[in-house]
């Protein structure tokens, strides 16, 4: 079927980017032991947000990772934004005169990074998107 994951792929993608199920598991906010059923097939439909946070950790597509495609590259626009994203976080930190503001600043996004998942707001701009269950008041 098409909408389960394929395994060999994402058992590549991990074995291609050196990582262990602990690692993947880190950067994803998934637990190692709900990792080590989808690779033992156990788990063929993850939920779009545990697929999406996979694909993110291991720079693929969801597509990919379905086998709705046999590119396992992101778009060229989404690697541009990435770039783009990424220049500009450095041209922040950049302006950061102070070591000890440096230390601080690296440290706040290490904190982030961890705590980050696919739980997580995804920020647009300076604004946080508003998730459906939320009101305005």
């Amino acid at each position: 079927m098409a909408t389960e994951i394929r395994v060999n792929r994402l058992k590549g993608l991990i074995d291609q980017h050196g990582l262990g199920v602990g690692q993947v598991a880190y950067r994803t906010s998934i637990s190692a032991a709900h990792i080590y059923r989808i690779l033992a097939g156990e788990r063929p439909n993850p939920s779009a947000a545990i697929l999406g946070a996979l694909a993110q950790a291991l720079d693929t597509t969801t597509d990919y990772l379905l086998g709705l495609t046999d590119n396992p590259l992101p778009s060229a626009e989404s690697a541009a934004l990435r770039s783009q994203l990424e220049y500009e976080l450095l041209q922040e930190f950049r302006k950061l005169e102070d070591l000890e503001d440096k230390r601080y600043a690296l440290a706040q996004l290490r904190l982030h990074v961890r705590h980050s998942g696919p739980h997580m707001p995804r920020i647009i701009g300076n604004e946080p998107q508003q998730s459906d269950d939320e009101s305005i008041t």
